[in-house]
């Protein structure tokens, strides 16, 4: 009982810190791949704790805590290739000028 207990109260804790980052004020997703991966990274940033107790919880039947497992590991990796380009990158780029 100690150990659901304790992921109880992690659970709450976690609760609050992502209440705290206010995800309903990210408004729709934008239409492009940057920017949708930009919001994948950035929610997945926020609840990436919580992912990490569930899959430590051994109430969640083995196959469900190594799929989040794997979940987490792959947002991971794919959050590497989400490095924002800087406005100066942007401003720099012109089409064909290497022709």
């Amino acid at each position: 009982m100690k150990t659901i207990g304790r992921a109880n109260s992690s659970i709450q804790t976690l609760d609050r810190e992502i209440r705290g980052h206010h995800l309903e004020s990210l408004g729709e997703p934008e239409r492009t791949l940057t920017g949708t991966l930009a919001r994948v990274v950035t929610v997945f940033n926020v609840i990436r704790p919580l992912l990490l107790v569930f899959a430590q919880l051994p109430i969640v039947p083995k196959a469900s805590r190594t799929a989040v497992t794997v979940f987490v590991q792959s947002i991971e990796a794919l959050s590497a290739f989400a490095v924002p380009a800087s406005p100066d990158d942007v401003a720099d780029f012109k089409a064909g000028r290497d022709l």
